[in-house]
C-alpha cells in the first residue's frame, strides 16, 4: 500500500516539473504541434519513471545486520478472529479517500461516454462530405468526438457555419479525442493533483490553437473568424469530454490567431529537456542505489565512543511483553497460510523518544532477506507497535545522550510456522558447498553430515584423541584436512594440507576417515576437494588434554575448500570493546557468550549468532563488541572470502 502511494506522489512531482518547463518553454509559442506532443509525452512519461526500481540491484542477499541485533518476537496467532486488529489506520484512511475519488471520477468518464451514445441513439447519424454529424438539441455547442460531429437540429449551411465546420473538421483530422481520453484516464487516477487539472486546460488550449490555425490555412478571414468566436461565447452548455466549439479563455485565442510565428530558434529550447528527464529518473528510479547496504540509512557512532545503548525502559524483557501485549496478526497472513520476518529500524532520540519508524527489509518462509514488505498488513502493524511504543533511555556517548538506530526482527506467524521456520533454517545452516569454478560456470556439491553440523562436530570432538606425543612436546595448532567428496557422499583421498605434527596430523585424517557417508546434492558427477581445520589445543589444566574441533566452524565453514588463510582478528582491540554489562556488575553475575561471527570477504562482520550463552544479560555486550572488530579476510586462491568463526567471550568480574 505505502508503494502504492509513493508512486502516486512521484508520478504526481513528475507532473508538476513537466508542466512548469511548459509553461516555461512552450506556453506563449506557437509551436502547437510541440506543445502538444510534449504535454502527451509527459504524462506518459510521468507514469513510467516511477515504476522503474533498481534498488536491489546491489542488495546483498544476507540476513539483516541492524546497528544492535535483538531476539526475534513471536506473534501468535491464538484465536485470530479476536487478535485481528479493527482500528482503521492513517493509511487506511487515506487509501479510502483517494478510491472515493478515483470512482467518483471514473463514474463521471462514463458517464460522459454514455451521454455521447445517447445523442448519437436518440439523433441518429447524417453523413455529409465525408464526415458523421449528429444533429443535436439546439442546448449543446458545436463540438466533436472523434469522427463525429454533433451540431444543433437548427443548423443551416451558411458563412458562420462553414467557419464552424471546418473548426471541427481540424479537431478530427488532428485526432484531438485520442488526447483527451488520455488526458481522462490520467485525471480518474491522479484527481488529487492539481497539475492534472492544468495539463487538461492547456491540452484543451493547444487543440483550439491547432483548430483555428486549420481555420486560417484554409484561407478564411482571420476577423470573420474572431468576430465567429465572440458571438459564440455566450450562454451554451459545454460538453467537457468532447471538443468543443465554445471553449474558454476565448481572448487568449483571438491573440494567438494574430500572433506571429515563434522563431524556430526557440526550439533550443527542447535541449532542456533530457536532462530534467534524466534528473527525476535517477531521482525516483535509482534513489537507492547509493544505499544498497543494508545499513545505508543508520546513525552510527563508533563504538568505543558509546557508554551505553539505548534501551527500553523497563528492559528488554519488558519490551517484549509490551510489543507481544499490542502487537496483532493480520488475518489475511493467516487466511493465506504465511509466515515471515519484519527488520524494523528506527530512531531513539536524545530525549528517548521514538523516530523515523521504517521496514529495512522483509524475509518470506524459504526465501532470503530483501528490501521492501512483507504485505498482508504486517508491516503496518509492526510500525503501529513501534511508533506507539513509549519514550526509551537514550544510547549515552562521552556522558552525553545521542540520537542512534536500533532495530528489531519481528516474525508474523503461528508457532507452527515457527516452528516449521526454524527447522528449515537450522537444515540450511547445516548444508555447505564446494564449488568448481570454470571459464563458463561454478559447479559443486551441496553437503551435509548426517544429523547436521552439530552432530559432525560431535562426531570429531568423541572420535579425536589428543596425541600422546604432541601433549608430552607441549605442541598444539591447526590441522587442514583435504579430502575429497564424491557425488554419492562418500570421502576419498583424505590427506594433510597444512601440519602441525607429533602425531597430530596422522589422528585427523584417522578421524576423518571414519565420518560416515555425507548427504549430497550434487550439480557435477566430478569429486570435490574440501579443507577442513581441526584445531588441537592444551588445556590450561595439565591434567586433561582437549581437542579443539572445527575452530572455525558455522553454516560456511565448508567454504574452506581452498583456505589459504584465515581471518586474522585483532584480539586485544575486541577485549578492549567489551564492556560488561552495568546490571550485571551490581548483580555479580558472570557467564560465557559463545558466538557464531561470519567474517565477511568484503572486510565487515555479517551475520552475528549466539550459539549459546549463559546469561542473556551478556549478548548484547558480546554482540556489540564484535561488530567492532577489526579484521583481514580469509583467502581462498589469492582471493578473500566469506568464512564463520566461532568465537567465545567470556564474562568475569575482578
Amino acid at each position: 500500500m505505502n508503494n502504492f502511494f509513493i508512486y502516486l506522489l512521484e508520478s504526481g512531482i513528475c507532473l508538476s516539473v513537466f508542466y512548469l518547463m511548459f509553461l516555461i518553454m512552450f506556453r506563449m509559442d506557437t509551436f502547437f504541434v510541440i506543445s502538444r506532443t510534449y504535454i502527451l509525452c509527459s504524462m506518459i512519461v510521468s507514469a513510467i519513471i516511477p515504476l522503474f526500481n533498481f534498488s536491489n540491484i546491489a542488495v546483498d542477499n544476507v540476513d539483516v545486520v541492524p546497528t544492535a541485533i535483538f531476539n526475534a518476537v513471536t506473534v501468535e496467532a491464538n484465536e485470530v478472529e479476536n487478535t485481528v486488529r479493527t482500528s482503521i489506520g492513517v493509511s487506511e484512511i487515506i487509501l479510502v479517500i483517494y478510491l472515493t475519488g478515483v470512482i467518483i471520477f471514473l463514474a463521471r468518464f462514463i458517464l460522459r461516454m454514455f451521454q455521447l451514445i445517447k445523442l448519437i441513439r436518440k439523433h441518429g447519424i447524417n453523413r455529409t462530405d465525408g464526415y458523421k454529424i449528429v444533429f443535436t438539441d439546439d442546448k449543446y455547442s458545436p463540438f466533436s468526438f472523434f469522427n463525429i460531429i454533433f451540431l444543433g437540429s437548427s443548423f443551416t449551411y451558411n458563412r458562420e457555419t462553414e467557419l464552424i465546420l471546418a473548426h471541427e473538421k481540424v479537431h478530427i483530422d488532428k485526432h484531438h479525442s485520442y488526447d483527451i481520453i488520455l488526458s481522462e484516464i490520467i485525471t480518474v487516477f491522479q484527481w488529487f493533483n492539481p497539475f492534472v487539472w492544468f495539463y487538461k486546460k492547456s491540452l484543451q488550449e493547444i487543440h483550439e490553437y491547432q483548430a483555428d490555425e486549420g481555420v486560417m490555412k484554409l484561407g478564411h478571414d482571420v476577423l470573420d473568424y474572431q468576430k465567429l468566436i465572440l458571438n459564440k461565447i455566450a450562454g451554451s452548455e459545454v460538453f467537457q469530454t468532447a471538443n468543443n466549439f465554445n471553449y474558454s479563455l476565448i481572448k487568449r485565442r483571438i491573440k494567438m490567431i494574430a500572433k506571429n510565428k515563434t522563431k524556430r530558434i526557440a526550439l533550443i529550447k527542447l535541449f532542456l529537456i533530457l536532462p530534467v528527464s534524466m534528473i527525476l529518473f535517477l531521482s525516483f528510479s535509482c534513489s537507492q542505489m547509493e544505499n544498497s547496504n543494508p545499513l545505508g540509512d543508520v546513525i552510527r557512532i563508533p563504538e568505543d565512543k558509546i557508554d551505553s545503548h539505548a534501551v527500553f525502559q523497563t528492559g528488554w524483557d519488558g519490551m517484549w511483553k509490551y510489543i507481544n501485549s499490542r502487537i496483532n496478526i493480520p488475518k489475511e497472513l493467516i487466511d493465506n497460510n504465511k509466515c515471515g520476518k519484519l527488520a524494523v529500524r528506527f530512531e531513539v532520540d536524545t530525549d528517548g523518544s521514538i523516530e523515523n519508524v521504517r521496514v529495512a527489509q522483509s524475509k518470506e518462509f524459504g526465501g532470503e532477506w530483501k528490501k521492501g514488505e512483507l504485505g498482508y498488513g504486517c508491516d503496518e502493524e509492526a510500525i503501529r507497535v513501534v511508533k506507539e511504543m513509549p519514550k526509551w533511555k537514550p544510547a549515552i556517548s562521552e556522558g552525553k545522550p545521542v540520537k542512534l538506530t536500533q532495530s528489531l526482527i519481528l516474525f508474523f506467524g503461528t508457532k507452527e510456522m515457527e516452528k516449521k521456520w526454524n527447522e528449515t533454517e537450522r537444515d540450511k545452516d547445516n548444508w555447505m558447498e564446494t564449488k568448481t569454478e570454470t571459464d563458463n560456470e561454478s559447479k559443486g556439491i551441496k553437503f551435509k553430515f548426517p544429523g547436521g553440523y552439530d552432530a559432525m562436530a560431535g562426531f570429531i570432538a568423541k572420535n579425536i584423541n589428543y596425541p600422546e606425543t604432541a601433549r608430552k612436546n607441549g605442541v598444539q595448532g591447526t590441522v587442514i584436512v583435504v579430502f575429497k567428496i564424491k557425488s554419492d557422499g562418500s570421502i576419498s583421498d583424505v590427506k594433510i594440507d597444512k601440519s602441525v605434527g607429533s602425531g597430530c596430523d596422522e589422528e585427523a585424517i584417522r578421524v576423518i576417515k571414519l565420518m560416515p557417508k555425507l548427504v549430497c546434492k550434487s550439480e557435477t558427477p566430478k569429486s570435490q576437494e574440501v579443507k577442513l581445520p581441526i584445531a588441537f589445543k592444551l588445556s590450561n589444566d595439565k591434567s586433561e588434554n582437549k581437542t579443539e574441533s572445527l575452530k572455525n566452524n558455522g553454516p560456511s565453514s565448508f567454504n574452506f575448500v581452498s583456505v589459504e588463510k584465515e581471518p586474522m582478528v585483532d584480539m586485544g582491540a575486541l577485549a578492549k570493546a567489551i564492556k560488561y554489562p552495568e546490571e550485571a556488575r551490581k548483580t555479580g553475575k558472570e557467564g560465557t557468550v559463545i558466538l557464531r561471527v561470519l567474517f565477511k570477504k568484503t572486510g565487515v562482520v555479517g551475520n552475528i549468532i549466539v550459539e549459546k550463552t549463559d546469561n542473556k544479560i551478556f549478548n548484547e555486550a558480546a554482540i556489540n563488541a564484535v561488530k567492532t572488530v577489526k579484521f583481514t579476510p580469509a583467502m581462498n586462491k589469492g582471493k578473500n572470502i566469506d568464512m564463520w568463526v566461532t568465537l567465545p567471550i567470556n564474562f568475569k568480574l575482578k
